[in-house]
């Protein structure tokens, strides 16, 4: 039972960090976007990797090395968005193939997807709390038991 709440503590943390590279990916894109639209340029290239790095002055080479390190921290910040968005999927599926009754899929969206406390999830279910937490143990008895078995 311990690993099934373990997973589904760690959906809302994959949640924030999402929102998190999110910001992330648009400022360096923002970041990358702006530095390509003041690239001092004589040789007139528009796209850093086909750049002639022979025949730029200095300042111009300066300039494509912070672009080609803008770009490879938007690439970096897109494969941990890709692995988070996979951890995600991971638990979605994890919970889908538990087949939870209506009652226990409305606790763990509250309990954990929403992150509310379980008094706040009691009184948003109108049940007791001895109640919830019988639903929360057959919830997580049956998430564990979907996980032991084969995809």
């Amino acid at each position: 039972m311990e690993q099934a709440e373990a997973l589904l503590k760690d959906y809302w943390y994959f949640k924030k960090e999402i929102k998190r590279l999110m910001t992330d990916l648009l400022l360096a894109k923002h970041a990358y976007e702006h530095s390509m639209c003041e690239l001092p340029s004589s040789c007139r290239y528009s796209i850093v990797k086909s750049r002639n790095r022979q025949i730029a002055k200095p300042v111009e080479i300066n300039v494509m090395i912070m672009l080609d390190e803008y770009r490879a921290q938007m690439e970096s910040i897109e494969k941990l968005l890709e692995k988070t968005r996979e951890g995600l999927r991971r638990i979605e599926e994890a919970v889908e193939r538990a087949s939870l009754s209506a009652r226990q899929q409305e606790y763990i969206r509250m309990r954990y997807y929403a992150n509310l406390s379980a008094e706040a999830v009691s009184q948003r279910m109108y049940c007791s709390a001895s109640t919830c937490r019988r639903i929360r143990r057959s919830a997580l008895e049956r998430i564990e038991e979907a996980m032991k078995k084969p995809a």
